[in-house]
């Protein structure tokens, strides 16, 4: 192959791996949960992201995915504002396509996922090489997490008879 035909295929082959890339870095999957009140802190990316990212750590039948992200985001309200930036671009690597391609060999949106998939994924964010992924995971987690018990309807299913009322205590 001479030199001119290499330099032909190296810049056709360049071209393509920036078409590519940018394809994937603009693809963010179906946002198939709708809010059902105005969100204080995500806007509808984050907020579907952690929808499934909710369905996947809370497997749980009765669980309803749009409230807990919901929860989330009324949680999200109560940090500093660099919690929040930060929670919002948790959810966008998430969800990156191509971020998953370079660090999980994943080529696929977080939000194109089944749930069970999603879970995977998740929990290869908790056991990855990278502080700041085991971080995330772990928010993420917590979050949804705490989203889904703080409602009383969830305490029967784990056998907590909620808090004591502390009006019967009597004090010395």
């Amino acid at each position: 192959m001479d030199r001119r035909t290499f330099l032909k295929y190296g810049v056709v082959g360049g071209a393509l791996l920036v078409v590519g890339g940018s394809g994937l870095a603009l693809w963010k999957g179906a946002l198939t949960f709708t809010p059902r009140r105005a969100l204080r802190v995500m806007d509808d990316l984050a907020f579907n992201v952690t929808a499934a990212a909710a369905q996947a750590v809370v497997s749980v039948p009765d669980a309803d995915a749009a409230e807990l992200a919901h929860r989330v985001d009324e949680q999200l309200e109560h940090t500093t504002p660099e919690a929040r930036t930060d929670f919002l671009k948790m959810t966008r690597a998430l969800n990156s396509p191509l971020l998953g391609l370079i660090l999980d060999g994943r080529p696929t949106p977080f939000l194109a996922l089944d749930v069970s998939s999603r879970a995977q994924v998740l929990r290869q964010w908790g056991r990855s090489g990278l502080e700041v992924r085991r971080q995330a995971y772990h928010s993420m987690r917590k979050l949804c997490a705490s989203a889904y018990y703080v409602d009383k309807a969830s305490w029967l299913g784990i056998g907590y008879p909620g808090p004591p009322n502390l009006a019967l205590v009597e004090t010395p």
